[in-house]
């Protein structure tokens, strides 16, 4: 899974755009988010978010991260009302590719 699900990351022609360190900001009630999406790969009507992790300790990483992704799909639901929201984890210690 790690090459093909890493083909599909990185292969630009997959993808209608493509941003790297995508900022963004929204509020979400009375919370104002700002963070940073490493990939943001967009399709048709499809969004995927990608954010790279270092941690070696995968299992914690994946239950921080996977609120930290539900956080930037708010965000990019605002951006792309009309597009199907993907969020995954890359752990760059093990090429793991994770799906929130």
């Amino acid at each position: 899974m790690a090459c093909d699900g890493l083909r599909a990351v990185f292969d630009d022609e997959r993808h209608a755009r493509v941003f790297n360190e995508m900022p963004l900001w929204f509020t979400d009630g009375e919370r104002r988010v700002v963070g940073c999406v490493d990939r943001v790969c967009v399709g048709d009507d499809k969004v995927w978010l990608i954010d790279y992790k270092t941690h070696r300790d995968v299992e914690n990483a994946k239950e921080s991260g996977s609120r930290q992704m539900a956080m930037y799909a708010k965000g990019a639901a605002s951006i792309w009302p009309r597009h199907t929201i993907k969020t995954s984890l890359l752990f760059t210690e093990t090429l793991e590719l994770w799906d929130c």
